[in-house]
């Protein structure tokens, strides 16, 4: 799985990795107001951080997401500066971790990319639901824990996982449900352009060890 990370800067790129991510520009929120979860939910949109602990090692990122309830999904892990270090597109069957500026793309089942990332099985319907408040079935496998709660609602603003890898704690920022979606920010149409590698070339461009 992840091997231990050997220099600040690869500590840097492997715990932005690690955001369930989890996207881009289109995908970052600049409107984005605390609202009670909807009885219908067709999309949410948010931002938070991330803070993974894993071999001895500790390490803290951003990220914003955009999801299409039953459908898709984009998680973008953010540089310093906003910018996207790594995107991950998810869909119920199919997921995409993607390097834009090294021009490559892992493809697997979306509950191994987030395994992989977090040590946690879940799904695109699993994220939807626990960003509504609705924790997966098998929560007690998963190791989830919402310690904190939006004022006023059943959204989640902290939650605690621990898996067989890493543990730590997702801080939500902002949510907002029900946002107009753009086709633009889900379209996967740049990759005919990349290349495919395995996960573990995926882990050394990260850690800028080629």
């Amino acid at each position: 799985m992840f091997r231990s990370l050997r220099t600040p800067a690869a500590r840097t790129s492997g715990a932005a990795l690690i955001a369930f991510l989890v996207l881009l520009a289109s995908c970052r929120p600049s409107r984005l107001q605390i609202i009670p979860v909807p009885p219908e939910v067709r999309s949410i949109e948010g931002y938070g951080t991330v803070k993974i602990f894993r071999g001895g090692e500790s390490g803290r990122s951003r990220f914003a997401f955009n999801l299409e309830a039953g459908k898709r999904g984009k998680v973008e892990v953010l540089d310093p500066l906003n910018r996207a270090a790594a995107e991950i597109f998810l869909s119920p069957k199919d997921a995409y971790v993607v390097l834009r500026g090294d021009k490559v793309y892992w493809k697997a089942a979306p509950e191994e990319v987030i395994e992989r990332f977090l040590g946690v099985r879940l799904g695109l319907d699993d994220v939807t639901g626990l960003l509504c408040g609705r924790m997966p079935a098998p929560a007690a496998d998963l190791g989830l824990d919402v310690r904190e709660t939006f004022p006023g609602g059943s959204a989640p603003r902290r939650i605690d996982f621990a898996g067989m890898t890493a543990e730590g704690t997702i801080i939500i920022l902002a949510l907002a449900f029900n946002a107009p979606v753009s086709e633009a920010a889900f379209s996967l149409d740049f990759l005919a352009g990349f290349s495919s590698r395995t996960w573990e070339e995926i882990e050394r461009i990260l850690r800028r060890e080629d």
